[in-house]
């Protein structure tokens, strides 16, 4: 069960972040370069990107473990020129950005106020926040301010030797990255160095009923041509709870190959993307006016998982593919409502 964080939680928060911030680091740090702090506490490693070498946006990401990493390389891997919802929505990491004062909320200024503490500049007020995969950013909760100080404390340690040192983070092995780890013996922290994590496996789902598929199976229907299928992020929150993360959405969307035709569309929770589409994909098939798909393209190993048993029973061969030219046309029509562009 998560607490609220305490006055003194904030207050050793902030100035470690006016530490940071004071150092500057970014003047001689990459946001490709990560280091490690390991969490003295869960032993959970937390991989720090600093950012503000390019002079736009300063601050600091801090992405726990492995999921957390895997979602710091999705972004690594993003085409720049073309903004992906998935590579957003999908992060795990903690955030802390300087901002002017008008891009805090009401929240974060009482805060502020109540600590007794005042900034000045365009990017001169710390800005905390919580990235869950599938969730509006949030405030943190007491365990994440206790982590995120302890981050920060150990990272202007090291990012002040790194400016005597540039060499330093070239000197473990290939594929490795130096960590902060704290000697629980000896009480002091010391460098060392990690193996990168292995990436996190795919997504679980859950499976159709033998009952369901046996149905199916007892009323087939004639084959022909290519579904596209997809699962995809939108730029859209689900509000549920008052004073609570609201969750992000997703599509998911089914197109005849051939004619364009969208066949079957949902709109779903993102968290549970996954897990809704074989259910979905059992109503697309009883309802289809087009038989039954010969073959159904994906473009994400996560479909592969996700739809591969059901497939497989039914004999409808999934084929993993690198583009889904006709189901791109679709996604881009409902992107661009969604965003404004074609309303």
């Amino acid at each position: 069960m998560t607490t609220e964080p305490t006055l003194e939680d904030w207050r050793a928060l902030f100035q470690a972040a006016q530490g940071f911030y004071q150092l500057a680091p970014w003047k001689w740090m990459d946001d490709s370069d990560p280091v490690g702090v390991q969490d003295p506490t869960t032993g959970e490693i937390g991989y720090l990107s600093v950012l503000g070498k390019l002079g736009e946006a300063l601050g600091l990401v801090v992405y726990p473990g492995r999921e957390g990493f895997d979602s710091y390389l999705n972004l690594l891997g993003a085409d720049p020129e073309d903004f992906e919802w998935d590579v957003y929505i999908g992060q795990r990491c903690l955030t802390l950005f300087f901002e002017g004062r008008q891009e805090l909320s009401s929240r974060d200024l009482v805060l502020i106020r109540k600590l007794g503490l005042r900034f000045r500049g365009k990017q001169a007020w710390p800005k905390f926040r919580s990235h869950r995969p599938g969730y509006e950013d949030w405030y943190l909760d007491r365990e994440e301010v206790r982590y995120f100080t302890v981050a920060l404390e150990q990272l202007t340690d090291l990012a002040t030797r790194l400016r005597e040192e540039p060499e330093l983070l070239k000197k473990g092995p290939r594929g490795y990255i130096l960590v902060r780890v704290l000697d629980q013996e000896e009480g002091g922290w010391e460098d060392r160095w990690f193996p990168e994590p292995s990436p996190a496996p795919l997504w679980p789902v859950s499976l159709i009923s033998e009952g369901l598929v046996a149905d199916l199976k007892e009323q087939p229907q004639p084959r022909q041509g290519v579904w596209e299928v997809d699962v995809f992020g939108l730029p859209a929150l689900i509000r549920g709870e008052k004073g609570a993360p609201a969750l992000y959405a997703a599509a998911l969307l089914c197109v005849h190959q051939e004619s364009g035709f969208v066949i079957n569309n949902s709109i779903e929770p993102y968290p549970t993307r996954f897990e809704n589409l074989p259910p979905w994909f059992v109503s697309t098939l009883e309802g289809s006016e087009w038989g039954w798909p010969e073959e159904v393209w994906v473009i994400r190993p996560e479909l592969v998982a996700a739809l591969g048993g059901l497939l497989g029973e039914l004999g409808i061969k999934l084929t993993l593919v690198d583009e889904l030219e006709a189901l791109e046309e679709a996604k881009e029509l409902l992107l661009g409502l969604l965003e404004g562009e074609g309303a």
